[in-house]
């Protein structure tokens, strides 16, 4: 699994350490009597949110020491979990896919993450990380207080913001749903990765979205 490229290595073993339980886990559960494929969505998302609240658990002591900022840390959830998502599905998922089901899976676990119990107390930790941050003055020079979130991350943002979904959003950018999801995964070509900017950036013009660019 890769980590953000600024995670403190010192944060990372409890996260290695998660990765492994949840290995553990989803294949003794795989392998018990009476497992059947209609449970494979089930078990897949309780292996990414044990990872990921490992994850958010350390990415929030970095702000607690104050190595990253507030929307260092919520950038970093979102790229570590689209990251996560990716991988748990195109190494665990049993069938076919393609990069329209693996958008639709990365859209899917979001939700059912952002519904569970486990989202109430990221967001709880992370206000608690604010207040801290809040009362210390930054002695710390190399905190990414200017970090641009990925496109990745505005997207979602923006269909948020719009209530739709990416396959929407792509009509209404005027590509297709396989183009636009290899622009969100970092892919495609540079003058689509410009169309999709320029788009976001018209929506965020007129008010429609409120993404955070700088």
């Amino acid at each position: 699994m890769n980590y953000p490229r600024d995670f403190p290595k010192q944060l990372q073993p409890p996260v290695d350490a998660a990765l492994a339980e949840g290995e553990i886990t989803f294949l003794e559960l795989r392998k018990s009597p009476g497992y059947s494929s209609s449970r494979e969505g089930a078990l897949l998302l309780n292996y990414i949110k044990h990872v990921f609240v490992a994850f958010v658990h350390q990415a929030c002591q970095a702000g607690r020491e104050g190595t990253w900022t507030g929307e260092r840390i919520r950038a970093a959830m979102h790229e570590f979990f689209q990251g996560l998502a990716l991988q748990t599905y195109t190494q665990k998922h049993v069938g076919s896919m393609d990069s329209t089901s693996i958008g639709t899976f990365q859209y899917s676990a979001m939700r059912a993450m952002q519904n569970s119990e486990e989202w109430i107390e990221i967001q709880a930790a992370l206000r608690d990380v604010a207040k801290l941050q809040e009362t210390q003055p930054d002695e710390n020079p190399k905190a990414e207080l200017s970090h641009r979130p990925s496109l990745d991350y505005r997207l979602d943002q923006a269909i948020a913001s719009l209530d739709i979904t990416h396959e929407e959003l792509a009509r209404q950018i005027g590509i297709g749903k396989t183009t636009y999801f290899a622009v969100k995964r970092g892919g495609g070509k540079r003058s689509t990765q410009l169309k999709v900017e320029q788009h976001l950036r018209k929506l965020k013009e007129s008010g429609q979205i409120r993404t955070k660019e700088n």
